[in-house]
């Protein structure tokens, strides 16, 4: 069964379900977008509570769309949480570039949210090939 099917099934049999992961993900991701942009814009790349607000609110929309097997979302907020993890370890440089792709991130995250029934269509590769030569840059 795909994803889409999988949604389907969740929006026919449990719609509040979807509603609420849908929901809460979007409040997570407007705090990691929140935390990174306030990270870049106040040249704040070595504050501790920001990254962990950003790798936190990614990990949340890993855990909750694993259990739902949007594997698509899934494989996207990995790679994302993996380079955040990274930042706030200090294993990794945080640039500017490096913030602007994992925000780019956040916004194809957005759009997977707000059309999840179409979840399977979307193409993530790019983006995911952009994050990780920034693990491999390293």
């Amino acid at each position: 069964m795909n994803e889409t099917n999988l949604i389907d099934d969740f929006l026919e049999n449990d719609p509040e379900m979807i509603e609420c992961f849908i929901e809460e993900s979007k409040s997570c991701l407007q705090t990691a977008k929140k935390s990174l942009i306030l990270l870049k814009e106040e040249q704040m790349t070595d504050n501790e509570t920001l990254m962990e607000e950003a790798f936190r609110s990614v990990h949340s929309i890993k855990s909750s769309a694993g259990f739902l097997s949007l594997e698509k979302l899934v494989r996207l907020s990995m790679v994302m949480e993996d380079i955040l993890d990274q930042f706030r370890k200090g294993k990794l440089r945080v640039e500017d570039e490096s913030l602007d792709t994992i925000l780019k991130g956040i916004g194809v995250m957005d759009n997977m949210l707000q059309n999840i029934e179409n979840i399977d269509e979307m193409d993530t590769t790019e983006l995911q090939i952009a994050l990780s030569d920034m693990i491999c840059r390293k």
